[in-house]
């Protein structure tokens, strides 16, 4: 099955391959994730960051139902001291898949949490599923909601942002305000990844309903709080890289030119 885009027809993205595409995207740098789709790759983007550190950021993979054991904490460790790596990319899903969704604030991963906030990097979660419902969904920030009470030093980023398909109603989206509370929050950002969400709705480039969804962010959250994101290469199923950054860049005119560039780069590299 031909999941990626046909331009990925060995299912491969190397370095020089990503920086061609950002080249012609007119993109500086790019945060590399690390989904277990992809594999096990902190050795491998570690190379990637060393080998162009001027272009790439790394995030590390990590064990999330083994974290508090201490081979996880040195691996955690190694990937950050030696590496190079500068987050985490947090898979909260593997709790829901296992049983047991708020798995995350148990007692047992402690030594894991301690460590990332000794280290002092963000942690990227990925909490949403393809077909998750929007009570689901906000059982599981109600639970991250919990843990960010426990630690609240910890730079959170949430891939995929506001997540719109469980919210949407006659093809508008209308976020809770819980959700949206959320996201004021101390140490929260929110990516914001459209192209990628909304393919299988049918929105089509520029992508005018995303467009509003930003707006009501960029009111309600601040603009200090979102992050521009792509998910590079596989966006290109819905649309072309440069068209995931000039939907926000060039169509979202009620953004000022110095909060977008806070959403196109200032946010995440601080």
């Amino acid at each position: 099955i031909q999941y990626m885009p046909p331009c990925l027809q060995n299912q491969t993205a190397t370095p020089e391959y990503i920086l061609a595409e950002m080249d012609h995207a007119g993109i500086d740098m790019a945060v590399l994730q690390n989904p277990k789709a992809y594999g096990k790759l902190n050795t491998y983007i570690g190379r990637c960051v060393a080998q162009y550190p001027d272009r790439f950021v790394g995030l590390a993979e990590v064990d999330e139902l083994n974290a508090g054991n201490p081979s996880e904490v040195d691996r955690l460790r190694d990937a950050v001291e030696r590496l190079g790596l500068k987050g985490i990319y947090f898979e909260a899903t593997a709790f829901a898949q296992a049983g047991d969704p708020s798995g995350f604030n148990a007692s047992s991963l402690d030594p894991f949490w301690d460590a990332v906030s000794d280290l002092r990097v963000p942690v990227f979660w990925s909490l949403t599923g393809s077909r998750m419902s929007a009570h689901d969904y906000m059982e599981r920030i109600r639970s991250l909601s919990l843990w960010l009470d426990m630690h609240s030093d910890i730079v959170t980023v949430m891939v995929h942002g506001l997540f719109a398909r469980p919210f949407r109603k006659e093809d508008k989206v209308r976020f809770p305000e819980d959700l949206m509370a959320f996201f004021r929050r101390p140490n929260v950002y929110a990516e914001i990844l459209y192209p990628i969400q909304v393919g299988p709705l049918g929105w089509e480039y520029p992508f005018s309903q995303a467009r509003e969804l930003i707006r009501q962010q960029v009111e309600e959250i601040g603009a200090q709080k979102l992050i521009w994101g792509s998910d590079m290469p596989n966006v290109l199923r819905n649309c072309t890289y440069r068209q995931s950054l000039t939907y926000v860049r060039d169509w979202c005119e009620f953004i000022d030119p110095a909060d977008m560039s806070l959403i196109l780069g200032g946010n995440i590299a601080r």
